[in-house]
């Protein structure tokens, strides 16, 4: 079903979605057969996980704006200097 609706996923990641998260929920309904060793998942929750695939895939990507972070050698002159007034504070006052 996901091949068909052109959203591949490996068997591992199908079953890690089998898996409670770290709230306890399952992200798809299932059962498991211990004496098959098998997963039965519902149809309902496959068709609601295509689609959550889908819609992570059509959000578009927004660029990073380089001159948000500063370059390494700006960083740390900036806090160079900040330590440098700390200490020319302390020193004054001693």
């Amino acid at each position: 079903m996901f091949e068909a609706a052109v959203v591949a996923r490996t068997e591992r990641s199908i079953t890690n979605w089998c898996q409670p998260n770290k709230m306890g929920v399952a992200r798809l309904d299932h059962y498991f057969d211990p004496n098959e060793r098998k997963y039965f998942i519902s149809s309902q929750s496959i068709e609601a996980a295509i689609q959550e695939e889908k819609a992570k895939s059509s959000k578009p990507i927004q660029p990073i704006d380089a001159q948000a972070f500063p370059k390494p050698s700006e960083a740390l002159e900036n806090v160079d200097k900040h330590y440098l007034e700390i200490n020319t504070r302390g020193v004054r006052e001693l």
